[in-house]
């Protein structure tokens, strides 16, 4: 069965045999690359393998004849997807698959268009004039898959390298657009009105995390749902209280950030699951970020403490998206801890373990610890592009009996100053984190915080920048003239943190040496 419940098939590709044809005997066609490359971004989107289901003749040698067999797949798919060329225009082939669909389609509910999309999608694989488009997909602007500079360059261009950067950016929105009809005829054929989402209260019932040690579960791919409800069941079997909100909804990225960080800020522990399915992305963001990443981002923030898992068995090299397999093998850099974040690599039972074990050696530190005004308190501010930098350094800093905040991200330096002057108030030493950020950013930001130590009579004892990969000869010489005064802790010629880089800043604030 189908994604879409009531088809065999949730995709139907059709193509000219010309279009698929490989200068090469070692080099796949290009089809057959396109093919693979939306598979798996639709299985990422989903969070689990061939969920979506694509038919597509693979035995296709131009001299096929239209069958019956043909017929069938066609009627039996949700969508199809037509590969637009100069030979798919010339192909007496793939104009009766196109025009099979388009009459079964249009005399069968749901009928061609459903709410505003139409269930044929053309893709461009070169710059053909839209007076050329066959009359089933009149009215179609298309989705661009070639490589022509401009609207001039018509019929001509070459379909887009899928290794290529472009490629990714091209096949985006596409991978949306499926996503977004095949959900809306899934909503048609079980009959469910589609309601918009209603936006969410601003006032949530939330439980207070001094006293009943609330957990978070952050969002996860569709793979670990069924182990975080059974999970979620047996903290709750033994006293554990769940906060049972569920985000997304909202999928809008500022409602879903704003609901996320309030639940955060109410849980004493937040619960990241992980495996080899990133879950599911973030849609129209520029990068591949999920929403289970960006909740881990925000409880960061947010959440007094963070407990991470990832199955014992996973093996992280193995995983496909590069992005994703880089933020596993950052969060697998962190050493075994008893402080805010703590990586677990097990079975089920040892997230139970670990949560249970949490919130015991909580109440055990509510009752000794006697708060004490000389204690170190340290700013770490960073850009969300150099969070996973930062991981390490909440670590590292928390083991050694420093409280840590950590500044919200920003995209510009001079966001949301009043909560920034709020956060200075409450510290006795700053560190920002420069690793993939501009060093135009970097002292943009340093001296507004400079201006605002000034003005607030604010008591830094140090002000420091953690240099991070890439490597910084050149910025630092520069960093020197411009800030002369702030502490540079040069740790950009290596991947891992190396505490003894660390040590001038734990001598201006008191702490000793790296340990």
């Amino acid at each position: 069965m189908a994604y879409v419940s009531s088809y065999d098939f949730d995709i139907f590709i059709s193509y000219a045999h010309v279009d698929n044809i490989s200068s090469s005997d070692k080099e796949s066609g290009w089809i057959n690359r396109f093919h693979k490359e939306l598979q798996t971004k639709l299985d990422k989107r989903i969070g689990r393998p061939k969920i979506i289901k694509i038919w597509r003749d693979n035995k296709l040698d131009g001299s096929q004849v239209f069958n019956q067999t043909i017929v069938e797949k066609i009627k039996k798919s949700a969508i199809f997807l037509a590969f637009m060329s100069n030979g798919y225009i010339e192909s007496e082939y793939c104009q009766k698959e196109l025009n099979q669909f388009h009459t079964h389609a249009n005399n069968k509910d749901p009928g061609l268009i459903v709410v505003d999309r139409s269930r044929i999608f053309n893709l461009l694989l070169t710059n053909i004039p839209y007076e050329s488009f066959p009359d089933e997909i009149t009215g179609t602007s298309g989705f661009v898959f070639h490589d022509a500079d401009s609207d001039d360059d018509i019929g001509v261009g070459e379909p887009t390298d899928p290794d290529e950067k472009i490629f990714r950016k091209q096949l985006k929105p596409l991978t949306n657009a499926i996503l977004s009809c095949l959900k809306k005829m899934n909503v048609q054929n079980q009959g469910e009105k589609q309601d918009p989402i209603k936006p969410q209260a601003d006032t949530l019932n939330l439980p207070d995390p001094d006293t009943d040690y609330p957990v978070f579960f952050a969002d996860v791919s569709d793979s670990l749902r069924l182990t975080q409800k059974r999970v979620k069941n047996d903290l709750q079997a033994k006293g554990v209280y769940v906060i049972e909100e569920k985000i997304p909804p909202p999928f809008d990225i500022d409602s879903h950030d704003k609901k996320c960080s309030k639940i955060a800020q109410s849980s004493k522990i937040s619960i990241h699951l992980f495996d080899q399915y990133a879950g599911r992305e973030i849609e129209n963001t520029s990068d591949s970020q999920t929403y289970a990443m960006k909740q881990l981002q925000l409880c960061l923030e947010k959440s007094a403490s963070q407990l991470i898992w990832v199955p014992e068995a996973l093996k992280i090299d193995t995983i496909e998206d590069k992005i994703y397999q880089d933020f596993l093998k950052t969060l697998e850099q962190l050493p075994a801890t008893e402080k805010e974040i703590e990586l677990i690599r097990g079975n089920r039972d040892s997230i139970i373990t670990g949560v249970v074990e949490k919130i015991k050696k909580m109440k055990q530190s509510l009752k000794s610890n006697i708060p004490s005004e000389n204690k170190t308190a340290v700013l770490l501010d960073t850009h969300e592009i150099d969070n996973l930098y930062a991981f390490n350094l909440i670590n590292y800093l928390s083991g050694r009996d420093i409280s840590i905040r950590v500044n919200p991200n920003y995209d510009t330096p001079q966001e949301n100053i009043i909560q920034f002057e709020e956060c200075l108030q409450s510290v006795n030493a700053l560190m920002l984190v420069y690793g993939n950020v501009t060093k135009d950013f970097i002292v943009a930001r340093m001296l507004t915080i400079m201006s605002m130590i000034i003005e607030n009579k604010v008591a830094i004892q140090t002000q420091a920048i953690f240099l991070a990969p890439p490597k910084k000869e050149s910025e630092i010489k520069e960093l020197k003239k411009i800030i002369p005064n702030v502490q540079l802790l040069d740790n950009s010629d290596q991947p891992q943190l190396n505490p003894e880089v660390l040590t001038p800043f734990f001598e201006c604030i008191g702490c000793g040496g790296a340990s």
